[in-house]
């Protein structure tokens, strides 16, 4: 640690390290040798680990779903985010990823993750995945929209086109399930079929 210092007017307590290496700057320890909180020279952040190997790394056990799946509660998850907005349909904790642009704007979000309430008065979520758009097919140019939702009931909505790439002799699925895909039928022709548990495939459409 290369200096503390404590500002009095603001309440504050500033840990000075030396920027590089992984050396530790501060760290919280609980029965000699149980990291807590750790925070490295170098800037990485850990939660239940004594060298944190990227920004953020967060360590710990969870409670293996029971009868009614995960409990999101103490000890359902490892890491939790919880939306503080007042409840409501659409309403629930956003996971944002972005990155430089090399535009006038930078960093930008790319691409967000939202877990939500999907109807108001019920406790059934929806977990949806937004993209930002560049303008194509009438979209606002770096506004995001929703392209895909995972709904309470296990039903899955896709909010734009779906686009199949070409596969070769895929496995048949488990009982009671299906593959789509796509091949060629031979002839240089891009077929769409559908492969059932017995190895049998009904074909559904093939290019004009």
């Amino acid at each position: 640690m290369a200096g503390t210092s404590w500002d009095n007017t603001n309440r504050s307590l500033t840990i000075t390290g030396s920027g590089s290496g992984t050396g530790e700057t501060f760290s919280i320890i609980s029965g000699g040798s149980d990291y807590q909180f750790t925070v490295l020279d170098n800037g990485n952040v850990g939660f239940g680990i004594a060298s944190p190997g990227v920004k953020l790394d967060v360590r710990g056990s969870y409670t293996a779903p029971g009868v009614n799946g995960f409990v999101f509660g103490s000890g359902g998850s490892i890491a939790r985010i919880v939306s503080t907005n007042t409840a409501g349909e659409g309403v629930g904790a956003v996971l944002g990823f972005g990155g430089e642009t090399g535009l006038g704007v930078t960093p930008y979000g790319f691409a967000y993750i939202q877990g939500a309430q999907q109807t108001s008065g019920e406790y059934g979520g929806e977990l949806s995945f937004w993209t930002t758009s560049s303008g194509a097919g009438g979209e606002t140019v770096s506004a995001n929209y929703k392209r895909m939702a995972v709904k309470k009931n296990g039903s899955v909505a896709f909010e734009k086109n779906i686009t199949l790439t070409e596969m070769t002799a895929p496995s048949a699925p488990a009982a009671n399930g299906a593959t789509l895909y796509c091949d060629d039928n031979g002839a240089g022709k891009t077929r769409c079929s559908i492969l059932f548990p017995t190895g049998a495939a009904q074909q559904i459409a093939i290019q004009p």
